[in-house]
């Protein structure tokens, strides 16, 4: 038997055992918001794990690695940000009537449905929460603000648990996004320019363009148009969420691949794993 060295040893060791986990990010590694090609709906529901639960979260992670995740946040009764799509809680989980009128204690005293109605172990989370979750983690998080009213306690948040570099705010009017953009121009932006003049309007507006998502809607629009998103610096984001989703499934997910060459950036899909593997691929 040949002798092997001490230090490859130790090599040997540091490879099975130094690394950690694949998802986790170092210290000097800046996460690159703009890189991202795929943006899971709701956090990515499947079966067992419900919309917009931290847990969720942690699944999709392990599915994609360097995934962002669209998340719904709106504030309980007390001012607590939370994850929740509806204004009601009947849907979501087991509790009734609506989100404003709870208090952050009396929420978390419900659990979460799951996509076939089911009961599971799983708590709405908070923004808190997920934020102290994300920052040692390979994803991205775009937030879909519920009450406009929170938008500046949302921006505070971010900075608060030092993500900016790892989130972005959606916001649906030129009008928020500027508001969003003087309380903090440095706060990434998703902002809905699905036509030419409303890309017009946003490319003469002061918002800092480098910071910007074009969220185009959720049909094809010409090549052009995306080139004329890219050539100002910013990503273009595509809705397959819908009609476009349920194409690609009766054709194939391949078709994502021609959609790219469009020049499209990003897609917010019900399908990350299906379109992360078609797209990886090409």
């Amino acid at each position: 038997m040949k002798k092997v060295s001490i230090g490859v040893l130790i090599l040997v060791a540091i490879s099975l055992f130094g690394c950690g986990s694949a998802s986790k990010i170092t210290a000097d590694a800046k996460p690159n918001i703009k890189s991202v090609r795929i943006s899971a709906h709701r956090g990515g529901p499947v079966a067992g794990f419900p919309e917009n639960a931290l847990e969720t979260l942690i699944n999709t992670s392990k599915n994609v690695n360097g995934i962002m995740m669209e998340i719904d946040v709106a504030p309980t009764f007390d001012g607590v940000l939370v994850l929740m799509h509806d204004k009601k809680l009947d849907r979501t989980t087991n509790l009734t009537g609506f989100l404003k009128d709870y208090s952050l204690e009396a929420i978390k005293d419900g659990f979460l449905l799951n996509e076939d109605n089911e009961l599971t172990n799983f708590k709405v989370p908070t923004l808190k929460e997920i934020f102290n979750w994300i920052q040692n983690e390979n994803v991205y998080l775009s937030l879909d603000i519920k009450d406009k009213t929170v938008f500046h306690q949302v921006v505070d948040l971010i900075n608060q648990f030092e993500v900016r570099e790892k989130t972005e705010v959606i916001t649906y009017s030129l009008s928020d996004a500027e508001y969003v953009h003087d309380y903090d121009p440095e706060i990434n932006l998703s902002v809905s320019a699905g036509s030419e003049g409303i890309l017009k309007k946003l490319l003469n507006s002061k918002i800092n363009t480098s910071k910007v998502s074009v969220f185009t809607g959720l049909t094809l629009k010409p090549k052009r148009f995306y080139k004329e998103i890219q050539n100002h610096g910013m990503t273009v984001t595509l809705g397959t969420i819908g009609n476009l989703d349920n194409k690609a499934k009766a054709r194939g997910f391949q078709v994502f691949n021609d959609w790219s060459k469009l020049g499209i950036n990003r897609y917010a899909t019900d399908y990350y794993v299906e379109v992360n593997k078609a797209i990886s691929k090409k």
